[in-house]
């Protein structure tokens, strides 16, 4: 494999379920396609989910940032544009470009960290140890953010909502979809009112039937939120409006 894998490029068709009351792409919408895309492109480089389950290996996000520039896509199309950029700390990172329109506009771009994680042994693996081949020069591939940190826990923050985790939600791994956390972060806020960029921390699975409080904050044009999985963290986020 070359020190850089090639970029891969998938086309999603906007389904009617894609956009929200007001013809605009969900939030979800977008995570959905991220994960997409980097699952198939991760198969295509021999380091995908098929290939880590025979080592009892899966991949799992640990964090995603990314900043969305426009919501209200016209036409039926969005491409995603997506590579391994490196490492960080345990983590392998992957970036995204999300296009639309003949013109191939700028829709959203960001950034994200991945672990790989020991089915068996139940614990987190060295990225940069377990996968070789993938990129690895952190200095010349192009990252659209560099410091996807931690963020803090508003565990006293007030209750938003609380929901119960249904089995729609749930995917193969048997907890609750990389995607769905955008939707719980989407449904506390304001119809209409979306992010312009947000991050959200992966830290706990949630599995099936497990209620979660979404807690918020706000400062100014910024919101953190927590969702708690019987008082444990399970997820923190970060949004700009």
């Amino acid at each position: 494999m070359p020190a850089f894998a090639e970029k891969h490029i998938e086309t999603f068709p906007i389904r009617y379920s894609d956009r929200d009351r007001f013809g605009c792409l969900k939030l979800r919408t977008l995570l959905d396609y991220a994960q997409e895309a980097a699952g198939n492109h991760a198969e295509e480089l021999g380091f995908g989910m098929t290939t880590l389950r025979q080592k009892h290996q899966c991949w799992m996000l640990a964090r995603l940032k990314l900043r969305i520039l426009d919501y209200s896509v016209a036409g039926n199309e969005v491409q995603v544009t997506t590579w391994p950029s490196g490492y960080e700390r345990l983590f392998a990172t992957r970036e995204y470009i999300f296009t639309a329109g003949p013109e191939h506009r700028v829709i959203a771009e960001g950034s994200s960290y991945w672990i790989v994680f020991d089915t068996e042994a139940k614990r987190v693996l060295l990225a940069s140890r377990e996968l070789a081949g993938l990129p690895a020069d952190t200095e010349t591939s192009e990252h659209f953010f560099t410091d996807l940190g931690k963020l803090p826990e508003v565990k006293q923050a007030p209750v938003l909502d609380e929901v119960r985790i249904r089995e729609h939600q749930i995917d193969v791994n048997s907890h609750l979809n990389n995607a769905e956390y955008g939707a719980l972060v989407q449904d506390v806020l304001e119809p209409g009112v979306r992010p312009r960029e947000i991050q959200i921390n992966y830290q706990h699975a949630i599995p099936p039937g497990s209620l979660v409080q979404i807690c918020s904050l706000r400062d100014g044009n910024q919101l953190l939120f927590a969702g708690l999985l019987d008082e444990a963290v399970a997820f923190t986020a970060q949004a700009l409006l």
